[in-house]
């Protein structure tokens, strides 16, 4: 069939398949590099996404816990508010993420957001009871700390007193008075006043350290105390002294009340802080889940990426091989097809020089309708003319 195109719509022919094989290997190429590209897209969306959501939670997280300790020991306002803070920012993190997923459910990291979200919800719902019990503690320490002031205030006004009805009954000599169980007074008062300022002291101690069993030992001393001071009231036989000691007896009960509330604050708080310690760890965990999963994601992608570039690769160079190798073929054939005649022509002119001028257009084996064609008609035509 190609031997009735003329030569040079042979080779346009020829180089046009060649032409439409790369055409077909640069479209393949395109087609493969534009997925990479889109992986690529994607994968920075992984990265700027699940990754740096992850890595907040991760830090904040890790400011959470650290808050936790913190107010564990301080049990200050200026902790609350930075573990509001912090807690607000893992709320405010945790929402983003969320939006980010309800948007991209294909970034599966960051599904674990839900199970962190009912942690959170318990974390959240924890510190304000340990905030709340943290504040009435204080609120009832600050009583206790003013009432015990009180009670050491009153018992030295006590021992004054008994000084003075002491030295006044020194003054006026009375026969028969015994003058030993007014120093025995004084020196019951003064060792009740010093039970006291042990009290005071056992008490900053136990609320420094969070102790409950020296908070208890504190309490015990508390009801002591108590029991001999009604002795002394009981005892004593001056009715000034009863005035002012009857004034104070009813602040035992402010005391062992407020006592018993510090005792079970600190046994709420500290399964508070455990729990806050323990779903802070919880967090942790999950973090480093969408950390796992994000970075596992990533790196599937960049293998896949990485793939379909290979395969990309290998395609056009197969292409290229395989247009190479047809249009080696094609170079071959067309020169096949223009030299194969035109040897005959010279064979034929040869022939036609030592005389033998009897030639057909078969004699040329060429039927084609091309330059080689016409080339055969005229010389079969100029050799009959010279027979």
């Amino acid at each position: 069939m190609l031997n009735n195109f003329k030569i040079t719509g042979k080779l346009t022919i020829g180089f046009g398949i060649v032409l439409a094989l790369f055409g077909v290997a640069v479209f393949f190429s395109w087609q493969s590099i534009s997925a990479v590209q889109s992986d690529v897209q994607y994968l920075q969306k992984v990265v700027d996404n699940t990754v740096k959501i992850a890595v907040e939670l991760t830090n904040q997280i890790g400011f959470i816990r650290a808050g936790v300790r913190d107010l564990k020991f301080s049990e200050s306002d200026e902790d609350i508010d930075k573990m509001t803070n912090y807690l607000s920012s893992l709320r405010t993190i945790l929402e983003r993420g969320k939006s980010m997923y309800a948007q991209d459910p294909s970034l599966s990291a960051l599904s674990n957001l839900a199970e962190m979200e009912n942690i959170i919800r318990n974390t959240e719902s924890t510190f304000a009871k340990a905030t709340q019990m943290i504040r009435t503690k204080r609120t009832v320490s600050a009583t206790l700390v003013t009432e015990i002031d009180k009670m050491i205030t009153l018992l030295e006004s006590v021992i004054d007193m008994q000084y003075k009805i002491t030295i006044q009954n020194l003054k006026t000599n009375l026969e028969g008075h015994d003058y030993e169980t007014d120093i025995n007074r004084i020196r019951s008062v003064e060792d009740l006043r010093t039970q006291f300022a042990i009290v005071a002291r056992n008490y900053a101690i136990a609320m420094w350290y969070r102790d409950a069993k020296m908070m208890n030992d504190v309490t015990q001393q508390i009801v002591n105390g108590e029991n001999a001071y009604n002795r002394f009231y009981e005892n004593t036989t001056y009715k000034e002294v009863k005035d002012v000691m009857n004034a104070g007896r009813g602040a035992f009960g402010t005391l062992k009340a407020g006592f018993a509330d510090v005792l079970n604050s600190f046994t709420q708080t500290e399964p508070a802080f455990a729990a806050l310690l323990a779903d802070g760890l919880n967090l942790v965990n999950i973090a480093n889940k969408i950390t796992d999963a994000g970075t596992q994601r990533i790196v599937d992608l960049s293998q896949g990426a990485h793939d379909a570039l290979g395969s990309t690769m290998t395609l056009v160079i197969s292409l290229a091989v395989v247009a190479i190798i047809i249009g080696i073929g094609i170079a071959l054939y067309i020169a096949k097809s223009i030299s194969a005649p035109l040897g005959r022509v010279v064979e034929i002119c040869k022939e036609a020089s030592n005389g033998e001028m009897a030639v057909t257009y078969s004699d040329f084996g060429y039927e084609g309708k091309d330059e080689l064609g016409n080339l055969g008609e005229a010389l079969t035509e100029m050799f009959a003319s010279l027979s």
